[in-house]
């Protein structure tokens, strides 16, 4: 199964809902599902979660506060 996106903000956001529709599995087993269902790399996935470590810098990536970002909206929103 692969999931169609147009933009990175779409991948975004259908990562965030993916997430919580999965929220049962444990993060590698999620990871594995993310990363076969979207056809993303590893790297492209921690992009989207903020966990990529740059040589002289500890914080999180510009797409990683967009992805909870977005994940914030879509937790407010279903409330």
């Amino acid at each position: 199964m692969s999931i169609e996106y147009q933009t990175y903000d779409d991948l975004l956001k259908m990562v965030a809902e993916f997430r919580l529709e999965y929220r049962n599995l444990t993060d590698e087993d999620l990871d594995k599902l993310i990363n076969q269902t979207f056809k993303i790399d590893r790297a492209t996935l921690r992009e989207i979660d903020g966990r990529v470590i740059y040589p002289s810098l500890s914080t999180p990536s510009f797409t990683g506060v967009k992805f909870r970002n977005a994940l914030s909206i879509i937790t407010s929103s279903s409330m």
